[in-house]
């Protein structure tokens, strides 16, 4: 059966740096970003909208079929932005980190 997977030719994945996952989810790797401490950006396309959002190392999102947010696993995270921005122009989630 894999002897076959050559036939098929080379598959893109559209989805830069993640994968669709069975359940419906997304993941996103990015291993650059780790080493650098710097955030790597995800993005999707879901129901027609677009989803970014910035992290560190690992992401993984789960949507439901009316666009809400069902789960989210970030590392690094700081912010998640539905078609460019949430509600008011602002992040629809954001956080930053305060010295204390």
């Amino acid at each position: 059966m894999l002897e076959n997977m050559t036939k098929l030719g080379d598959i893109k994945n559209p989805i830069v740096d993640g994968v669709l996952n069975e359940d419906g989810s997304y993941t996103f790797t990015n291993v650059a970003s780790l080493q650098s401490n710097t955030p790597a950006v995800f993005s999707l396309n879901y129901n027609g909208a677009n989803y970014t959002g910035t992290y560190k190392g690992m992401a993984a999102i789960k949507l439901s079929i009316d666009d809400k947010l069902e789960k989210l696993a970030v590392i690094g995270f700081t912010s998640f932005q539905k078609n460019g921005r949430g509600e008011n122009g602002q992040n629809t989630l954001s956080f930053e980190k305060k010295n204390q």
